[in-house]
């Protein structure tokens, strides 16, 4: 079994170094495990993002730090170039695919200590057709300075929990802290670009594998004790589109057609937000835990494990009908789905949640 680390990175020249040492390279000794490789994309860096990843493969030990470009822009774009030069590479070390374990990381997380190490472990107990997800938390330094906005943001989600069941019905996954065997990856169909009816690309690469996977039956593992740190340096640079949106990228003609694209959005760093970027959050909390688990899990056949009668009644209502191929041909069309109807049905979707938090309370 060989691990191999794919991370993309474009300017990351404040984050890289302490990433990759994280994991255990660019710290000019010899006690990286044999079985671990690192491959860092760069996607375009103008900054010294590229001398950085240089001097990590020179104080690294020979032949375990991989430097390659991509020269299209895109998370996309990046982690599947990743994986097809990881694939070249268990090629001519004559490895099988089916034993190399892919980690995606990012080059502004800290990553715990044998971080890969653990990751492998659980994979090679657990086995095949699984995407694996360890727990992103906020650095220290983030944690203790925005403090305000991390409780408004736990207890705005701890309030409407109840609504979506079971986690096994998270669809969701944090691309920084998600692994995979590289056989399945390319079974699954790999990362691809998709675009919706605007043409503007579908985020959330990651997620859009995963739902690609529940095709073959895939599932999620979850692993809460093995962490990583991210910086929240997107949080502090658009702090009021996280919030509203629960932290998953819309489309820039989204955030400027619901005005919520402000330059001076500090006060929700501070915990300070209005009813309507609240509201805003909990559609975005419903779309994300609620109608996509529903959407997927109908288009598989499953029985959805909700259980209030009036909201699931409407969701299965509006909800477009899907075939079990379009999750392999277009996953991002479940996103979609999900979101539109957040969009187009916000003010009922509110009430029928005010309902059932009502009838939750008696």
């Amino acid at each position: 079994m060989l691990t191999i680390f794919v991370m993309p990175c474009l300017n990351e020249e404040s984050y890289l170094l302490e990433a990759c040492q994280s994991l255990g390279f660019g710290n000019n000794s010899n006690v990286i495990a044999q079985d671990q490789l690192l491959i860092i994309v760069d996607n375009g860096s103008t900054d010294s993002s590229i001398e950085i990843a240089e001097s990590i493969k020179n104080n690294s030990p020979l032949g375990t730090v991989f430097l390659f470009e991509e020269s299209t822009r895109g998370y996309i774009q990046a982690r599947h170039r990743g994986n097809l030069e990881a694939r070249k590479i268990a090629l001519k070390m004559k490895i099988p695919i089916s034993k190399i374990f892919i980690l995606q990381v990012d080059s502004d997380t800290i990553y715990q200590k044998d971080y890969g190490k653990l990751m492998a472990r659980h994979a090679t107990n657990i086995g095949k057709n699984n995407i694996f997800q360890a727990r992103s938390i906020y650095e220290a330094s983030f944690s203790s300075t925005f403090s305000e906005y991390i409780t408004l943001c736990d207890k705005t989600d701890s309030k409407f929990s109840f609504l979506y069941g079971d986690s096994k019905r998270d669809y969701i996954i944090d691309d920084k802290v998600a692994g995979y065997w590289l056989s399945d990856y390319f079974k699954w169909g790999s990362h691809q670009s998709f675009y919706d009816k605007n043409g503007e690309e579908i985020y959330a690469e990651t997620t859009q594998l995963f739902i690609k996977s529940t095709s073959f039956g895939a599932k999620r593992v979850f692993l809460p004790d093995i962490l990583a740190a991210h910086s929240g340096r997107n949080i502090k640079d658009h702090c009021l589109n996280h919030f509203t949106t629960a932290g998953f990228p819309r489309t820039r003609s989204w955030y400027i057609q619901r005005s919520t694209c402000r330059q001076n959005d500090n006060y929700c760093l501070e915990g300070k937000v209005d009813a309507e970027e609240t509201r805003l959050r909990v559609l975005h909390l419903l779309a994300l835990f609620y109608i996509l688990p529903l959407h997927i899990d109908l288009t598989n056949e499953h029985t959805p494990p909700f259980t209030d009668l009036s909201l699931l009644k409407f969701v299965t209502s509006v909800l477009p009908k899907r075939k079990k191929s379009d999750l392999r041909s277009f996953p991002g069309m479940f996103l979609m789905d999900a979101l539109s109807i957040i969009d187009d049905y916000s003010d009922h979707l509110s009430d029928l949640i005010e309902s059932a938090l009502l009838t939750k309370n008696e």
